[in-house]
């Protein structure tokens, strides 16, 4: 992939970013009565690349944490789940807890076996927690996929903490879908 097209995705993305922050803006707003406790909301915020040449495919994206309550939320972890078929990969500033380095600021550690699933579950290297009117996010992750028939695929998130064990699902969900050509649903 080209150094253009990343910056493209780039440049989508952060489109995506501003967009997503004035709805979050208008959600505010909208919120008529402040309640103490948690309240908290997730997002995937995405831009994708497709190949139409056969070539890999490529999402770029970020997941969004937001403290919207009046209170701190205390060791945040996310799970992020993609299609058990295997077709898609997710990579980002991901690293095993033998791996971990201190130094990562903004890296999440994934504490569930590698080959278990794909079911990602992950937690945040360097911060646990979420004071109110913070964000925190796992940010410039990929998925990529090389198709080599028509595919269909949901990826989900959701947000667990101290507060949370029970787990909120992100407010929405990623989706895509593909037909080659010539290619079966």
């Amino acid at each position: 992939m080209s150094d253009h097209s990343v910056k493209r995705l780039k440049n989508q993305l952060d489109l995506v970013e501003k967009q997503t922050d004035e709805l979050i803006g208008i959600l505010k707003e909208k919120k008529q009565v402040q309640t103490k406790g948690v309240q908290l909301i997730s997002y995937f915020s995405y831009s994708v690349n497709i190949m139409y040449d056969g070539g890999e495919h490529l999402l770029l994206g970020n997941f969004t944490i937001q403290n919207l309550g009046s209170e701190d939320i205390t060791n945040p972890y996310i799970c992020i789940k993609l299609p058990e078929n295997g077709l898609f990969q997710l990579n980002g500033k991901i690293v095993n807890p033998e791996h971990k380095n201190k130094a990562q600021v903004d890296g999440w550690e994934r504490f569930t076996e590698e080959g278990e699933s794909q079911d990602y579950w992950l937690r945040p290297i360097k911060h646990q927690r979420i004071t109110p009117e913070e964000n925190l996010v796992f940010s410039n992750f990929q998925i990529k996929w090389q198709p080599e028939a028509s595919y269909q695929a949901a990826v989900l998130a959701y947000v667990y903490s101290d507060q949370t064990p029970k787990g909120i699902p992100a407010l929405n969900s990623i989706n895509i879908s593909g037909q080659l050509k010539g290619g079966s649903s």
